[in-house]
């Protein structure tokens, strides 16, 4: 394959990486057809064996998605970090961030996880640590492919 090709292939492998971390169910099942494209595109001949894999794993990992974020919305946890996390955001724009960070903890002057919250901060966090995993998976698993 030339280079042409090689980028197109790259940039809609990261696009499909970047719709699972920001689109999480639906953006799963896009990067799923997105995939099954690619593969129909580059790898004609040894589409089937390929396919069910793919299909096998959206399944799944949608359904690991859906479970932790229906635990996530039960536990209702982050709903008070919200405010700590914005004020983080916005001295980290507008300043360096260890500047960002020196005047965040005088403002702020809370951990970002209370100790007798972090097991409920976990389940409210862990939908989005899975999308970022589920898009370090598609990256790899897509290189590795075409």
């Amino acid at each position: 394959m030339d280079f042409a090709v090689q980028t197109l292939l790259e940039a809609t492998v990261l696009t499909g990486a970047g719709l699972i971390f920001m689109g999480g169910i639906k953006g799963l099942a896009v990067a799923g057809v997105l995939a099954s494209a690619l593969l129909v595109a580059v790898k004609r001949q040894e589409f089937w064996p390929w396919e069910v894999l793919i299909a096998a794993s959206i399944v799944l990992a949608g359904a690991l998605l859906l479970w932790t974020e229906h635990r996530g919305r039960q536990e209702n946890a982050t709903a008070g970090l919200v405010g700590k996390f914005v004020s983080l955001v916005l001295f980290g724009t507008l300043l360096n961030p260890l500047a960002a960070f020196a005047v965040w903890f005088l403002v702020v002057g809370f951990g970002l996880v209370p100790r007798a919250q972090r097991k409920d901060v976990i389940w409210g966090f862990a939908p989005t640590i899975l999308r970022g995993l589920y898009a370090l998976f598609f990256l790899i698993g897509s290189n590795f492919l075409f």
